[in-house]
């Protein structure tokens, strides 16, 4: 949760993690001054979360780890489908950050989920 270390580190943008909120990367600054090489640190293992969550700094804010049921899809702010829903989190997740070199932007930066009913009755989280 510390902005910059995200900037500085992550390749791409984010609003939020769906860490405790007290971690912070303290464990960086920590490691590299005792002389430990850091590897690896443009890429994170990342879930999809909501938005409305992270930009509120909701502190129940948790991460999508499965996608509830099976009638459910993404579509980015054209109202393109863009993935395949059952994919793993971590794949999943790295969607969102498809790059547009022609548009110069991330269209599927935020993402709609839609469901019907029946997801929408046997999900977990129904917010």
């Amino acid at each position: 949760h510390d902005p910059e270390l995200r900037r500085n580190y992550l390749s791409v943008p984010l609003f939020a993690g769906c860490a405790a909120p007290t971690n912070e990367g303290d464990f960086v600054p920590i490691s590299t001054g005792a002389g430990a090489q850091l590897r690896n640190m443009n890429y994170a293992w990342m879930c999809p979360v909501s938005l409305e969550k992270s930009v509120n700094k909701s502190p129940n804010l948790i991460g999508s780890f499965c996608v509830a049921g099976d009638s459910t899809l993404f579509v980015n702010k054209y109202g393109q489908r863009t993935m395949n829903e059952k994919l793993p989190y971590n794949e999943l997740a790295q969607e969102f950050f498809t790059w547009d070199a022609q548009k110069a932007e991330y269209p599927n930066l935020v993402m709609i989920q839609i469901w019907d009913e029946r997801s929408h009755t046997h999900s977990a989280d129904t917010e």
